[in-house]
């Protein structure tokens, strides 16, 4: 695949659907590639992701965070993974 071959697309959904089949070659998912992206210490991606923590950044962060807890809905009750569970975690915020 080539940066220089992709195609002119305007939709943004024929954008994600792209995006998708694309990670999907690379034997991702959107939640292993967003947390690979996020965790990664590689230094271009550590570069790629500078705005995140960055004031001008923050109003995306939110509205990015409020997708995903709107997408999830309630969180399961319990301790699934040995770890806090989401709203023990979300506490700390």
């Amino acid at each position: 695949m080539c940066i220089q071959n992709t195609p002119k697309i305007s939709d943004i959904s024929e954008k994600i659907l792209y995006i998708g089949k694309v990670i999907q070659t690379f034997g991702l998912d959107p939640k292993r590639f967003i947390t690979a992206f996020l965790q990664s210490t590689h230094e271009q991606i550590v570069l790629n992701r500078h705005l995140w923590g960055a004031p001008i950044g923050w109003a995306l962060n939110f509205k990015v965070l409020d997708s995903i807890k709107q997408l999830l809905g309630r969180p399961p009750k319990g301790n699934l993974d040995g770890k806090p569970t989401f709203s023990q975690r979300q506490r700390k915020y």
